[in-house]
């Protein structure tokens, strides 16, 4: 989530997020490294766009995997991450600073 109020006037791409950039950004970072958890692939994500994107406040990101190999009839599995920026470092944080990683 992002204050998109400037880009509602102007109509200007320069005042909002490039979604083609933010899909290209997202399929390299789907690519570029294999992961066996869908949540690894939803942590890149959140790294990624609050890293690039100092203006998003929050996200929330939703990975799917269709036809998991889970031994049954399953569609597919997702993964959801509704987090704001502080939460989200700060849950990076809690993570380095556990004994037991």
């Amino acid at each position: 989530y992002i204050d998109f109020a400037e880009a509602g006037v102007s109509d200007n791409l320069n005042k909002t997020i490039d979604y083609e950039s933010v899909y290209n950004r997202i399929l390299t970072i789907a690519l570029a490294k294999k992961s066996y958890l869908i949540e690894t692939v939803s942590y890149r994500i959140c790294e990624l766009l609050f890293g690039e994107y100092p203006s998003l406040e929050r996200l929330v990101i939703r990975v799917r995997k269709n036809n998991p190999p889970i031994g049954g009839v399953v569609d597919c599995v997702e993964v959801e991450i509704d987090t704001t920026r502080e939460d989200f470092y700060a849950s990076i944080e809690r993570f380095n600073n556990h004994p037991h990683k």
